[in-house]
């Protein structure tokens, strides 16, 4: 027996064992999106931290900030803490109150999660949520020094706030789309987002945007409140505002681009077999359409079978093809839209 065969053997020895211990099954399962959340949690606190709100420390001992606004309940937290300063209540550790800001925020929006989404999904967003708020305070550069040399270099040889909006968009849409890679979310507005796009059917990047981009107007506003609407300040925030954007549009493009979930693709399938369309209908959980024809070079009776499948499922389809008929032709076509009936997966 070669060596690829013994592993795929034991590969399913190991699988058959796991049915037949149902709990060992679940609670490994849990343990992986535990494991994915906080790496979710760890890739937020640092993005956040690192490029989009840098708290430094003056020589007197008082926090100094640098910020791009972030997206979601973070960046509303940050537009909280602007509020408190305007109404003359300044922060003695804002990073402190963005934190417990974040939590809170998010403590009614697990509350739709859980009624509208799904119960394993809002405890495991809520583990995130806990986990993002310590890891902010944790992955500061006033805990570890050594964070400043990252932002030095960044800020000084790699562009400067056109770098830290790239950076930050990379690392916290990786946050989010890990997330949502284990049908759970990083929190905040992303709660909502996950919920629209599961009733539209569509990506979710494109609502996260959309909410961010009025948090962005309020932020703006916010600032310039604070610099008593001095012109020159003013048209400083307006600028860095656009900064911001690029950043959210970094965000959603990494999010879109790994949170396959509400993508669609048409498989095409020819093949010599006609009983494959019962194969594929009673593993895929999708309708089919089955077209005879006749091939122009081989003269022989061929049968097209059309699905429509998650982008999640398309190597599960190709893989029940092939081992049912070694010779079908297949093709797998991206969809933009589709309408009509068409079953997504539930989230637990």
């Amino acid at each position: 027996m070669s060596l690829k065969n013994r592993w795929k053997a034991k590969k399913t020895k190991f699988n058959n064992w796991l049915y037949d211990h149902i709990w060992v099954r679940r609670f490994g399962g849990w343990a992986g999106i535990f494991f994915v959340s906080s790496i979710s949690a760890v890739l937020f606190a640092l993005g956040f931290n690192m490029f989009i709100d840098i708290q430094t420390v003056n020589s007197i001992g008082e926090f100094v900030s640098d910020k791009i606004v972030s997206g979601g309940v973070s960046g509303f937290s940050q537009s909280v803490v602007l509020l408190f300063e305007v109404c003359g209540w300044h922060m003695k550790d804002p990073h402190l109150a963005i934190s417990i800001l974040y939590f809170t925020i998010n403590a009614p929006l697990m509350v739709l999660a859980w009624f509208k989404v799904g119960k394993q999904f809002a405890i495991f967003t809520l583990i995130n949520v806990i986990e993002v708020s310590l890891f902010i305070k944790i992955f500061s550069v006033a805990s570890i020094p050594s964070l400043q040399h990252i932002i030095d270099i960044v800020t000084g040889s790699g562009g400067g706030l056109l770098a830290r909006a790239l950076f930050g968009g990379i690392f916290i849409g990786l946050s989010s789309a890990l997330a949502y890679r284990v049908d759970i979310s990083a929190g905040g507005f992303d709660v909502i987002a996950y919920w629209v796009s599961i009733h539209k059917g569509t990506s979710t990047g494109k609502y996260s945007f959309l909410i961010n981009i009025i948090n962005l107007v309020i932020f703006v506003l916010l600032s310039c409140a604070i610099s008593s609407w001095d012109a020159d300040e003013s048209a400083v925030i307006v600028g860095r505002g656009f900064y911001s954007v690029v950043y959210l549009f970094t965000s959603m493009l990494v999010v879109d681009s790994i949170n396959l979930r509400n993508k669609k693709v048409k498989i095409e399938i020819v093949s010599e077999i006609p009983e494959l369309g019962s194969t594929l209908i009673d593993v895929i959980p999708h309708g089919a359409t089955f077209i005879q024809g006749k091939g122009v070079f081989s003269g022989k009776d061929k049968y097209i079978f059309t699905m429509v499948v998650s982008h999640y499922e398309v190597q599960k389809v190709i893989r029940l093809v092939q081992k049912t008929d070694s010779h079908a032709f297949v093709q797998a076509i991206p969809l933009s839209h589709v309408y009509g009936n068409f079953f997504t997966r539930p989230v637990k």
